[in-house]
């Protein structure tokens, strides 16, 4: 992200050198294309008009629009390395807090048009990993993180959204999912995480995640939604962990998670 944001920096002033030696050249060409032509008494005006009204835009044209658009090609990349620099967390490659929550707002927000939405929120918490940060270091915990990433984005449907939304702790967003869809993708993704080989330093550990699962069939605020999923996480890590509580009654927007007692 910072090399792409240095190079934005740069580029102001390439794009201002770039006005410069082209208008230059502009010139110079036109300037030289007048002088070879207007200076022959062998042709006549009306051609001496047609051949500048011709050999000029070519010449100066072709390389014009042709640098142009190269430009634009490298800017439109640049732009999208960007967007997605800002959007992505940097250790797991998955969404981080701000746009996951915003993609899941935006979901919920196409009833309002019109288009019916539905769904479910998954929370995922990594067990044991200020075990392994003790037992191991900071680093075999980041791997064990990148590690879990991996699983749950293997393990989810084509159009589910994967985000890390605090240090130890992923969401899964599932458009559409019925309970039965959300059940067989968080026990696939639970079956995924602990079929995993981690061996830091050598020594095999078992990973395992605890998760919560909410479910919504209208429009509902993002805070209402994590509010109900932690909630069965909670009661997912008082079980033992290892494991996916889920409540399939929907949340409310107006009366909060029918799971929340």
């Amino acid at each position: 992200m910072i090399n792409v944001l240095q190079f934005l920096r740069s580029d102001r002033l390439h794009g201002v050198l770039f006005v410069v030696a082209g208008t230059a050249a502009c010139l110079a060409v036109s300037v030289l294309a007048h002088y070879l032509l207007f200076f022959r008494e062998d042709v006549n005006p009306f051609r001496q008009s047609l051949i500048s009204a011709i050999l000029v835009p070519i010449v100066l044209g072709v390389p014009l629009f042709s640098a142009i658009t190269l430009a634009t090609r490298k800017i439109a990349r640049l732009k999208q390395q960007l967007n997605r620099a800002v959007s992505l967390d940097s250790l797991t490659s998955t969404l981080n807090s701000t746009a996951f929550a915003t993609f899941v707002e935006d979901f919920s927000k196409r009833e309002r048009r019109g288009i019916r939405t539905g769904g479910a929120l998954v929370v995922l918490d990594a067990d044991g990993l200020k075990a392994i940060n003790k037992s191991f270091g900071h680093e075999w915990g980041n791997e064990a993180l990148r590690i879990i990433a991996s699983a749950i984005r293997s393990s989810v449907r084509l159009g589910d959204i994967v985000g890390r939304i605090s240090g130890n702790e992923f969401a899964v967003f599932l458009p559409g999912a019925s309970v039965e869809n959300a059940k067989d993708v968080t026990e696939r993704i639970r079956r995924a995480v602990t079929g995993v080989v981690f061996e830091p330093e050598g020594n095999p550990v078992t990973l395992t995640i605890s998760g919560g699962v909410a479910f919504f069939e209208h429009p509902v605020a993002f805070d209402k939604l994590i509010m109900a999923a932690d909630h069965q996480l909670d009661e997912a890590k008082l079980s033992g962990g290892d494991r996916i509580e889920y409540d399939a009654a929907p949340v409310s927007q107006v009366t909060g998670s029918a799971g929340l007692h």
